[in-house]
């Protein structure tokens, strides 16, 4: 008896693992502002070469991102940047800034289905706009995704 609980619990252990590694068809994964863990490094860069202007601009940029996974070759991902102009002038940016910010940030809005593959935790994501693989992980218990990015680490949170 002990024998077959002890089997049962080590089966249901792997399946849950298992089941961690591949995301589940209408899993979605969301982060409310993608840039707001690069903002500490970004303002004591700015702040080291005395660039107010920059640090200003980038507190006023906001990217939300959300992957919700279809099917086990289909998700639906949309970004969107915005720029909030009045902070980025109350914060002391210049009009210069402001406007080339905003020219850049129109080309950045990006939604649709797109496909994924998956080996494990590892997912590869073809960006809607760009046609680029993405690289992303899944954190072992399925709460997280993990966007990389340059070698660095955006971290979306499951919401459903």
């Amino acid at each position: 008896m002990k024998k077959l609980l002890l089997i049962l619990t080590t089966v249901l252990i792997a399946a849950v693992k298992i089941g961690a590694q591949s995301p589940q068809p209408g899993s979605v994964y969301y982060n409310a502002n993608l840039f707001a863990q690069d903002m500490k490094e970004i303002e004591k860069e700015a702040k080291k070469e005395k660039m107010k202007g920059a640090e200003a601009v980038m507190a006023a940029i906001t990217a939300k991102m959300t992957v919700k996974f279809i099917d086990d070759k289909t998700v639906d991902m949309s970004t969107i940047i915005t720029f909030d102009d009045k902070k980025a002038k109350e914060n002391g940016a210049p009009w210069l800034y402001r406007k080339m910010a905003k020219m850049q940030l129109k080309q950045g809005q990006s939604a649709g289905k797109t496909s994924y593959t998956a080996n494990g935790r590892k997912l590869t994501i073809i960006s809607v706009k760009e046609k680029k693989p993405m690289s992303f992980e899944l954190s072992e218990d399925g709460k997280t995704l993990i966007y990389l990015s340059q070698g660095v680490k955006y971290i979306l949170k499951r919401i459903k």
